[in-house]
Parts: C-alpha cells; structure tokens; sequence
C-alpha cells in the first residue's frame, strides 16, 4: 500500500510520468514495426500496421495515467487556472463578489474573536482546566461570595484542592511620585494566588506567602508599558494607593490578565493590606460576603467530590458563625446555604454570564449579514450561469460531464470564498483592534480556532452561494443553448432568483429593523 502510494506521489510529477509512458509507448511501438519488417514488410507499412495492431495510443496512455495516478490533483489545478482565468476577464463581478463575501465574514469572524476570547479561550496559566470556581447559594453567579473568615476556612480545612486563593477588584486612586492623582483597577490578592495559577514574572518577582501583609505592588505588562514605558529600573520604585506607599516588586507576562475576562487589573495588592486601605476592615467580618475564590483540584478528585467535601467545610464554618441570625427561620435559611463547584479553565463565570446575551445577539445578526450576502452572490452567480449557458452547452457537446461543469463551477465559488475570506479575515483584524474603545479590555487575537471558524464559514458559503447556479450550469438544454439566440434559454432555475430575491429582502428588514432597536440596548449593556 506505501509503495503505491508513494508510486502514486511521483506521479503527481505529471511531466516526467509522460515521457515515462512516451517512451515506453515509441519503445513498443518500434518492436512491432521490427517485427513486421522481419516477416517482409517494407519499413513504411510496417510502421502503420504496428499503430494498427497497439491501437488508439492516446487513449491508452489515458488509461495508464488513471490506473497508475491520481487524476484529480490534476484536474482540480485545470479547473483552478481556468476559474481564475474566468474571473480575471470579469473584474467588475469578481471584486462585488469578493467584497460582499468579506462583509460577512469579516463581521463574522470578528465577532466570533471576541466570542472566543470571552466564552471559550482557557487561563493562559499551568494547567486551566484543573481550576475550579467556588459560588455560594446566597449570590450564585455574582462576584463577591464569601466572607475572609469563610475562605479561610475553606483555605485551610479541605481535602480536596492542592491550592485556594481569594480575590477583590476594586478601582483605586494611585499616584507616581508628585504626579496627578488617577483611578486605576487594582485586585487585591491572598498569598497564593500566583503561585496555584502558577505564573511567572516578566520582570522582578511576584507576591508570595510572606508578602500578605506587606506594602507591595505588582503590575500588569500593559500598565507597566502605559506609565513606565516598559522600563525594568521600575522595580524597587514606589507608587501611592489611597495615602498608603506600595514598592514595585515585579511586572506580569503579557499574556497573563487575571482570572476576569475582560477585566484586566492594573495592580496586584497583597489582600492582608486591607486594615491600611480602609477605615473599617473587613478582613474579621463573619457574615459580610466581599471575596471571590478560585481553586485548583487535586489529581483525580472530580467535581462532585470537591463540592460534597467543600459543602462539608463550608456549613461547618456557617455553624460558628450563625450567632447573628436570631430568628430560628433566618437562621435555618442561612445554614441551609450551600456552596456550587464549576469549572473555571477560562476564569470567573460571573463576567461572561453578563456578556453571553449580548454576545448572542451579534452573532445571530452578523450570521444574517452573511446569509445576505451569500443570497446576494448567489444572485450574482445565477445571472452569471444564464449569460453562460452557450458556454457550457458548448462544453458539454464536446465531451464534458454534467459533473465536471458542477465541479467547475464550484472551483470558481471557492476561489471566490478563499479571496473573501482573506479580505474578511483581514477587516476582521481590524475591528478587533477597535474592540477596547468599546470598554472590552481583551487580548482578542486570531489563534487556530478562530482561523478554523473563518475556512468553516468560507466552505459554507461555497455551498450556499455556488450550488444552485453550478446545478442550473450542468442542466442547460443543448439544442437552444448553442444556438445564436441561446441566451435566452430559461429552461431551470426560474424560481431560484426570485426565491433568493425575496429571501435578501426579507433579511434586510429585519436586520435594519433589529439593528434599530438593539442599538441603544448595545450601547448599555
């Protein structure tokens, strides 16, 4: 089977595979005509009675090639050089088509990119899918669950997790030296918080389990570059948050944002700094609930085991801390709380629950926008194969197959799709870029499965926009196609513009019309 293969992969080689089989057909040729000039003929009729007796050469050498090789390699480059050649005399059509294929996909992709990096793109952190996010029953689904008191204990009493660590994301006032007083977004951070995540610093160190209470900072990459230009004598320098000095100990990797999509922390704080910062602490509170927490699972606990162990903990904790609930129905509803174990590879959920809604909408309106335009190629293709059908029928009277016209027509539609979607995936790039000004503080980049996304979408609009006008090309009536007045044969596909017509407009309608009305929506969510 290798060796076939392989004989087949030399034969791609067409020009040497033919002068193989020239050679060997002269080779045979000259013997028959020896032959024959043995028994008495003279060279002249031997000659002709050997072509006489090997038969119809070239329609053998066809048949040694489809025996031996692979044909469509061949035949798909024939109808590629042919598609774009026809293309090419029509450059009016090919740039509509193109530039309409590109609105959609464009849109399309770029949407998808920011699908992507919200909903499905993992931590850029050691091992994401183990981490888990922990919700209480009181505020499932909203940030801030937990007390101190009750991280601690979870912190400190399960079996299950092999690290735990708690955050806040409040805005602050930060100053640099004399300079003006600004808002930044800072998280403040328990101890382990690097090391279960297990980041590594661009530059300096990050916090450890003897920084809780110490007045240290760490910054992301994109705030270092922001206000210290990427200088790395930054560290050891110091910066003040609400009156209290923080010493720069180290910077973030780029890729790294936190634990929020969409919410990149200018400054990490040790969270034991809490007393300094606030008037009240809230750090010995029992039943006041500030704190998000993450965790990391130990090998082989599943979900379920996690949340009966950590359920175990967490109403133990409810129990020393049920004092202030006097009424016994209070009190009975405040330690029937429990606590809900999700996986969180692409970080806290809260924050993509919010953005998921949203999110649907505009990918329901910019797949309609392709729909659209596919309806509107396909229009375009339609009008295209009736000017063509003396073409084709010329084509088919000499020898081509209804399959092979389909074929050719599809070649063409996916030459169409690939130059769309190079020029979508292009335009795509550049909304994404425009994506922060909008308030979405994500890295939104192409990676593999955005690209994948892009050739699924261009082979679906080969489909939706080439397969009507290839059938209505490969069943042209012969006999009034190849006449002069052949171009106005309608003898299929009547009922396909119209029906594609009625389709775009209806479309429109209504993407204007929900455009109109999810404007303002869009703009507040």
């Amino acid at each position: 089977m290798w060796r076939r293969m392989l004989h087949r992969l030399r034969l791609l080689r067409c020009n040497a595979f033919h002068r193989d089989l020239d050679e060997e057909m002269r080779t045979h040729l000259a013997m028959k005509a020896a032959e024959f000039r043995a028994s008495g003929l003279a060279p002249e009729a031997a000659q002709q009675a050997a072509q006489r007796e090997l038969g119809n050469t070239t329609l053998f050498r066809e048949q040694s090639r489809d025996a031996w090789g692979w044909t469509w390699p061949e035949a798909f480059l024939q109808d590629l050089r042919y598609a774009f050649r026809t293309l090419r005399k029509s450059p009016g059509f090919s740039i509509t088509a193109i530039l309409t294929l590109a609105l959609g996909i464009g849109a399309n992709t770029a949407i998808f990119s920011l699908v992507d990096a919200v909903m499905l793109r993992s931590l850029p952190v050691s091992h994401p899918e183990q981490l888990i996010e922990i919700d209480s029953g009181a505020r499932r689904g909203a940030p801030g669950n937990f007390s101190y008191r009750i991280f601690e204990a979870l912190r400190d009493h399960n079996r299950v997790l092999s690290g735990t660590f708690a955050l806040w994301t409040p805005a602050m006032n930060m100053r640099i030296g004399n300079g003006p007083s600004e808002s930044v977004f800072t998280q403040w951070i328990s101890p382990s918080y690097f090391p279960v995540l297990g980041v590594s610093p661009l530059i300096g160190r990050l916090i450890g389990p003897n920084d809780n209470r110490e007045p240290v900072a760490v910054l992301s990459a994109s705030f270092w570059q922001q206000r210290f230009g990427g200088d790395p004598n930054c560290i050891g320098k110091t910066i003040t948050l609400s009156g209290v000095e923080f010493t720069i100990v180290g910077v973030t990797p780029p890729a790294f944002f936190g634990v929020e999509a969409g919410s990149s922390p200018n400054i990490s704080i040790p969270l034991g700094m809490e007393p300094r910062l606030r008037a009240k602490s809230w750090l010995p509170e029992l039943n006041f609930s500030w704190l998000m927490i993450m965790g990391r699972l130990k090998p082989g606990v599943t979900l379920q085991q996690a949340e009966a162990d950590l359920n175990v903990v967490y109403r133990r904790a409810l129990e020393q801390s049920a004092a202030a609930p006097t009424q016994w129905r209070r009190r009975r509803e405040y330690l029937d709380q429990s606590i809900a174990v999700t996986r969180a590879s692409g970080g806290l959920a809260y924050w993509r629950y919010d953005y998921a809604q949203p999110l649907l909408i505009l990918m329901c309106v910019v797949a309609m926008l392709l729909l659209i335009g596919c309806a509107n190629l396909a229009n375009l293709l339609l009008a295209r194969a009736s000017a063509r059908q003396h073409e084709m029928a010329v084509r088919i009277a000499i020898g081509a197959g209804r399959w092979r016209i389909v074929r050719q027509s599809l070649t063409e539609c996916l030459l169409l799709s690939v130059a769309g979607s190079a020029a979508g995936f292009c335009l795509a790039l550049w909304i994404a870029k425009a994506f922060p000004s909008f308030g979405f503080d994500l890295d939104v980049h192409p990676d593999s499965t955005v690209l994948l996304f892009t050739c699924s979408v261009s082979l679906l609009t080969v489909v939706l926009c080439g397969l009507v006008p290839a059938l209505r090309n490969a069943q042209v009536d012969l006999t009034p196609a190849l006449k002069d007045n052949a171009g106005a044969s309608r003898r299929t596909g009547n009922f396909a513009p119209s029906a594609l017509t009625i389709a775009q407009i209806a479309s429109s309608v209504v993407l204007v019309t929900g455009a109109a009305l999810f404007t303002r929506t869009l703009m507040n969510l």
